[in-house]
C-alpha cells in the first residue's frame, strides 16, 4: 500500500494559528440600537410659543453615531409642524448615552387666534414624535421615539384700576391719579410695548397717553403703571368748578394693552371721590 500523504508542516500551523484565532476572538456585537429612556419637557414659554425639549438615553451594541431626528409635533391630536433636528452625538459600544434636541413653535398666528386659545378650558397637550437616526459603519438604523407634555393654555394679561386719587389744588383744580395694574396669570414673564389710556370724566374726555414703554411683568404677578391727568378749565371746560364742588365724579378709563403677539382692549370705570383741598 502507498502510504498516507502528510501536509506540510507550515499548512498544520497556519491551521492551528487559524483555529485559534477563532475560538479567542469576541463575536462582534449585533442587533439593533436601544431607546432607553426619554423624556419631553419644557424648556421656555412665553404668550406666543413654547420650546419643547426631547432627551433621553440610547445604547447600541457597537460603535455608532446618532445623526440626526426626524420629528412632528402634534398639539391636542392634530400635527402642526414638522421637520429635522441634526445632532452628531457618538456612541460608544454597549454604553447608555444621554442626547437630547429642542424644537420651538407659536401657538398661534396672529392676535386674534391668541385671545381664542386663551378662552380654552384646561391644559395643552403637545407630544413630539419621530425617527432617531444611527449610523454604524456604513448602515443606518432608525429608532422611534414618542414623548407627550401637556402645558398651562397661555392667558391674556388683564388690566386693573389698583389705585386711585383725586387730590384738589384750588376751587378749579383737581390732579387725578391713577395706578393701572396689568395681572399676569402665567407661569412665565409676558413682554409688553404699550398701554395706552383716555381718562373721561363726567362724560367728556379729559386727557390721554400712553403709561409704559418696553417693560416684562413677571409670572404670576402684578405690574403697575402711573396715569395722571389734571381736572382744569383747559383740559375739562368753563363749567369746570361746579364739577370739582362735588364729592364725587364718575370717570371711564379705556385703552389698548399691547406685546408681542398681543393686543388686549380694556374699559374700566366708576366713581372718582374727590379729596380736599391740599
Amino acid at each position: 500500500m502507498r502510504p498516507a500523504l502528510l501536509a506540510p508542516k507550515s499548512s498544520w500551523v497556519a491551521l492551528l494559528a487559524l483555529a485559534l484565532g477563532c475560538a479567542s476572538a469576541a463575536p462582534k456585537p449585533s442587533g439593533p440600537p436601544t431607546l432607553l429612556s426619554q423624556e419631553l419637557q419644557v424648556a421656555s414659554q412665553d404668550l406666543t410659543q413654547v420650546a419643547l425639549r426631547l432627551g433621553g438615553q440610547l445604547q447600541s451594541p457597537g460603535a455608532a453615531t446618532l445623526t440626526r431626528a426626524t420629528w412632528e409635533l402634534v398639539a391636542d391630536g392634530e400635527v402642526v409642524q414638522r421637520g429635522e433636528s441634526a445632532l452628531g452625538t457618538a456612541l460608544a459600544a454597549g454604553a447608555a448615552t444621554p442626547f437630547s434636541f429642542e424644537v420651538k413653535r407659536p401657538y398661534v398666528q396672529g392676535t386674534e387666534a391668541l385671545q381664542a386659545l386663551a378662552q380654552k378650558q384646561g391644559p395643552l397637550l403637545l407630544a413630539l414624535r419621530g425617527e432617531l437616526q444611527v449610523r454604524e459603519g456604513g448602515s443606518t438604523q432608525t429608532v422611534p421615539f414618542a414623548a407627550s407634555r401637556s402645558v398651562r393654555t397661555p392667558r391674556l394679561p388683564v388690566v386693573r384700576v389698583q389705585r386711585l386719587d383725586a387730590a384738589r389744588y384750588g376751587p378749579e383744580e383737581v390732579t387725578i391719579t391713577v395706578g393701572l395694574g396689568v395681572e399676569n396669570p402665567n407661569p412665565f414673564p409676558v413682554r409688553l410695548s404699550a398701554l395706552g389710556w383716555k381718562l373721561s370724566v363726567n362724560g367728556k374726555a379729559l386727557e390721554e397717553g400712553n403709561a409704559l414703554q418696553h417693560d416684562s411683568v413677571a409670572a404670576a404677578s402684578t405690574g403697575v403703571y402711573e396715569v395722571e391727568a389734571s381736572l382744569t378749565q383747559e383740559t375739562y371746560g368753563a363749567d369746570v368748578r361746579p364739577l370739582t364742588q362735588r364729592a364725587s365724579v364718575p370717570y371711564t378709563l379705556q385703552g389698548t394693552l399691547e406685546g408681542e403677539g398681543l393686543r388686549v382692549p380694556y374699559s374700566l370705570g366708576g366713581d372718582l371721590q374727590l379729596g380736599r383741598s391740599r
